[in-house]
C-alpha cells in the first residue's frame, strides 16, 4: 500500500473540512445571538425532514462510482443525477402536502427548499465521487470550504433580513447551492458525456440487487441521525432541540466530517487493495488508529473544558449545551469510528451489515425514548439512555468489521513465487 499517497489524499479532504469548522466556529458565536434555541430547534427539523431523502438521492448509485471502470463512471453519474431529480420532486410534493393538510402554518416555500436541498445533495454526493475516482481530492475538499463560508455569511445576513428559523433554513439551502456550482466547474474538464440510456439501463440491471439490500439500511441510517432532534421536540419541545442541534454543529459536525473524509479515502484505497492482493487489513488498521487518536483527544478535551468554554463562547443562554456535550462524548466518538470504516461492507460484500447497524442505532434511540415516555425523564436523563445504548451499538459494528476484515486477510490465498511454481512443475509426475 501507498501510504504516502494514503495520507496525502486524506490530508487533502480534511484539510478541507478542518478550514470549513474553523469557518464555522468562528461564526457560532456571533450565530448563537442572532438566533434562538427554539429557531435552531426549527431549523433542526427541517434538516430532520431533508434527511431521508437527501440519502436516497442518488439512489445510492453514488457508491458505484468509485468501482466502476471507464466510461461506465458517466453512465453512473447520469444514473445519479436523474435519480436525485425525481427524489426532489417527490420531496417538494410531500413536504407541500404535509404543510397544506397537517400544517398550514408554515409558508409553502419550505416544500420547494426541501426539495431542491435533496437535489443538491445528489449532484454534490455523485459530483464528489466523480472528482475523487480522478484523485480531484482538492478539489471536493475546496467545494466544501465553499459551501460553508457562503452558508454562514447568508445566515448572518439573512438574520437580519429575514429573521427566525428561515434565515437559518435559506442560507443553508444557498450554501448547497454554491458547493454544487464549485463542483460543476472543477468537473468540466474530466471529459463529461452525453447520458445514453441503453447505458444507463445495463448500470440499473448491473448494480439494482446491491441498491436494493443498501437502500433500507440508508433510508433506516439517515433517519436514526436524525432521532434524537425529534424526540428532544417531542419530549421537551424546539427549544431542547435547538441545544442539540448547536451541540452537534460544534463537536459531532466536525468529528463526523473527519470521519467521513477519512471513510472517503479508506473506501477509495481499501477498495483497490482489495482487488490487488485480496486484503484491506492495512487500510482498516490504519483507519482505525487515526480515530482513535483523534476521536480520544477530542473526548478529553470536551470533558475538561467544554462547560467553561460554551459559557463564554455561546453566552448563558446556551448553557445546557457543555452539558449535553459531556453526555455524548464517548458516544460520538465510537460512532465517528464506525463511520470511518463503515464502507467495509462494500468491499466484504455485506451490505446488509450496514442495514442491521443503522436498523440497531434507530432501535436503541426508540429505546431510549420508550424508557424516557415511561419514566419520564428530564432531557439530561434521556440524552445518558440514549448515548449509552448507541455506544454498545457502535462498538458492536466496529468490532464485527474487525473481524471479517482480518479473517479475509488471513484467509486469503498466499502469493506464490514464479521460481517456486516452475520448480513444482518440473518436479511433477506425468500425467501420461
Amino acid at each position: 500500500m501507498n501510504w504516502t499517497d494514503y495520507f496525502k489524499h486524506f490530508l487533502v479532504l480534511f484539510s478541507g473540512s478542518a478550514l470549513a469548522q474553523a469557518i464555522n466556529l468562528l461564526s457560532y458565536p456571533l450565530l448563537a445571538r442572532l438566533y434562538s434555541p427554539a429557531e435552531y430547534g426549527l431549523f433542526a427539523l427541517f434538516i430532520a425532514i431533508c434527511a431521508i431523502p437527501a440519502a436516497l438521492a442518488c439512489a445510492r448509485f453514488d457508491v458505484i462510482i468509485p468501482t466502476v471502470r471507464g466510461a461506465s463512471r458517466f453512465a453512473v453519474l447520469w444514473v445519479c443525477l436523474t435519480a436525485a431529480l425525481l427524489t426532489a420532486t417527490v420531496t417538494t410534493a410531500l413536504v407541500g402536502l404535509y404543510f397544506l393538510v397537517w400544517n398550514s402554518s408554515q409558508p409553502a416555500y419550505v416544500a420547494f427548499l426541501a426539495g431542491g436541498a435533496v437535489f443538491l445533495a445528489g449532484f454534490c454526493s455523485s459530483s464528489s465521487m466523480l472528482l475523487m475516482r480522478h484523485d480531484r481530492y482538492v478539489a471536493s475538499s475546496r467545494a466544501v470550504v465553499v459551501r460553508t463560508a457562503i452558508t454562514v455569511a447568508a445566515q448572518v445576513g439573512l438574520a437580519v433580513a429575514v429573521g427566525g428559523a428561515a434565515g437559518l433554513i435559506l442560507g443553508y439551502c444557498i450554501g448547497f447551492l454554491a458547493q454544487a456550482v464549485a463542483l460543476a466547474l472543477a468537473a468540466r474538464g474530466l471529459g463529461w458525456r452525453r447520458p445514453r440510456v441503453r447505458q444507463m439501463k445495463a448500470i440499473f440491471q448491473r448494480y439494482r440487487r446491491q441498491i436494493a439490500i443498501d437502500v433500507p439500511g440508508t433510508v433506516i441510517g439517515a433517519g436514526s441521525a436524525q432521532l434524537l432532534s425529534v424526540f428532544l421536540v417531542a419530549l421537551h419541545g424546539p427549544r431542547a432541540a435547538g441545544v442539540y442541534a448547536m451541540a452537534s454543529r460544534i463537536t459531532i459536525v466536525p468529528m463526523e466530517l473527519f470521519s467521513t473524509s477519512l471513510s472517503q479515502v479508506f473506501f477509495q484505497k481499501a477498495a483497490r487493495a482489495q482487488e490487488a492482493t485480496g486484503s484491506f487489513w492495512g487500510q482498516m488498521k490504519l483507519n482505525l488508529a487515526l480515530m482513535a487518536v483523534v476521536t480520544g483527544a477530542v473526548v478529553v478535551a470536551i470533558w475538561l473544558f467544554a462547560r467553561a468554554v460554551v459559557d463564554i463562547y455561546l453566552g448563558a443562554e446556551w448553557a445546557l449545551v457543555g452539558d449535553v456535550l459531556i453526555i455524548l462524548a464517548p458516544m460520538l466518538a465510537l460512532r465517528s469510528i464506525a463511520v470511518s470504516v463503515a464502507t467495509a461492507v462494500f468491499i466484504i460484500k455485506r451490505p446488509a451489515w450496514l442495514f442491521m447497524h443503522n436498523l440497531a442505532a434507530a432501535l436503541a434511540q426508540g429505546a431510549a425514548f420508550a424508557f424516557a415516555l415511561w419514566g419520564g425523564l428530564d432531557m439530561r436523563s434521556f440524552l445518558m439512555v440514549a448515548a449509552t445504548l448507541m455506544a454498545i451499538e457502535s462498538a458492536s459494528f466496529i468490532l464485527i468489521l474487525v473481524v471479517a476484515a482480518r479473517r479475509r486477510h488471513l484467509g486469503r490465498a498466499a502469493p506464490v513465487d514464479p521460481a517456486d511454481r516452475a520448480a513444482a512443475l518440473a518436479t511433477a509426475p506425468d500425467a501420461g
